[in-house]
């Protein structure tokens, strides 16, 4: 599954897109577990939200092939 990655994570992965295997049927955290496995050590326990086809998901939002996932870290601004 190809997940898209903003801001801080984007440059810890060093790629707007990254790699994750799973295996379907999943869910979000499905994902949330695989990519703590795949995580630079940088961002273990940071916060960040999924968004799955351009919403924002919950832990149990299923996944399926095809579905445009992306990484959001938490954004501050003033």
């Amino acid at each position: 599954m190809k997940v898209l990655v903003f801001g801080v994570m984007r440059e810890h992965f060093g790629a707007p897109v990254v790699e994750v295997d799973l295996a379907y049927p999943a869910l979000v955290s499905d994902l949330r577990h695989a990519l703590a496995r795949q995580l630079p050590a940088a961002l273990l326990g940071y916060p960040y939200a999924v968004a799955v086809n351009l919403e924002y998901a919950e832990d149990l939002t299923p996944l399926a092939d095809g579905d445009e996932i992306a990484l959001i870290p938490p954004v501050s601004g003033g």
